[in-house]
């Protein structure tokens, strides 16, 4: 072996990190980051047969998008649900098209008139399937619930909630307004009376209106009070005409000595686009 030679030997001895490329570096890879939901855009749900409808996900407004779900291309979805499907590594991420865990999307949904919504997510979760809904609540079939609703609890779009579908009393519809379930029977709006020594409690959960179908919505209760449940009159209790649900027990004290019967029932309902 002559000089030359073994100059070359010895330079790689030496130096065997020069040798491994850096692209051998790889992040490991977690599960992905699911979003769904619904899309309206003006007064109607859009449904899988719009093709043009895409929902894509970016690192900044502008740039390539790095996953995208145009509506209809998965007919497992049904009729009006999307699914973007977003990569996650641990950090730092190697892909470009991988987000790690707490990082920023913004998320754009176009059709063929351009952009019609824009928003900003935080990837908080890693696994899970997050609902997420575009657009204001819309009826398309004026039943009295928004579809996101009843696609979300009754799995369709029925042409009516007049029906009870578990049974327990309650109308699908006011099932909807009380933000209970309509296929549990054990889940509907009542109050619950008990004793404390000579008093009694009247108490029932104030829901917000939280989850599919109550975008811009707020939802509110009145407990009110009569000698007659037939004839009345219904009267309000004082401090409990117009009370926000914030999920939270409401709890009405009726003192002993107070003079009665006394019948008490609780509305509610919907304030909001």
């Amino acid at each position: 072996m002559n000089a030359a030679a073994l100059l070359r030997l010895a330079v790689a001895l030496a130096f065997p990190a020069l040798l491994v490329p850096a692209s051998l570096h790889a992040a490991i890879p977690l599960p992905d980051h699911i979003l769904y939901g619904t899309v309206s855009i003006g007064n109607r749900a859009i449904t899988a047969a719009e093709t043009t409808v895409l929902i894509e996900a970016r690192r900044t407004p502008g740039t390539p998008p790095v996953a995208t779900y145009r509506m209809g291309s998965r007919p497992r979805l049904g009729t009006h649900l999307y699914e973007l499907r977003l990569q996650l590594e641990e950090a730092p991420a190697s892909s470009h098209r991988a987000f790690e865990p707490g990082q920023s999307v913004h998320l754009t949904v176009r059709n063929a008139s351009g952009i019609q919504f824009q928003t900003v997510h935080v990837i908080s979760d890693i696994g899970v399937a997050q609902r997420l809904d575009f657009g204001l609540p819309v009826d398309s079939r004026g039943t009295g619930a928004p579809d996101t609703w009843q696609l979300a609890h009754l799995g369709g779009l029925p042409s009516g909630l007049d029906i009870d579908s578990d049974g327990d009393g309650v109308s699908d519809a006011h099932e909807y307004t009380a933000g209970t379930l309509p296929r549990n029977p054990d889940d509907a709006f009542r109050l619950a009376l008990q004793r404390d020594g000579d008093d009694l409690l009247v108490t029932f959960l104030a829901l917000a209106a939280d989850g599919p179908g109550y975008q811009g919505r707020q939802r509110f209760y009145a407990l009110e009070s009569a000698p007659d449940p037939v004839a009345g009159p219904w009267t309000p209790i004082e401090n409990h005409s117009r009370i926000p649900g914030r999920n939270q027990f409401l709890i009405h004290i009726q003192p002993a000595g107070t003079p009665g019967p006394l019948f008490y029932r609780a509305r509610v309902w919907l304030e909001g686009p």
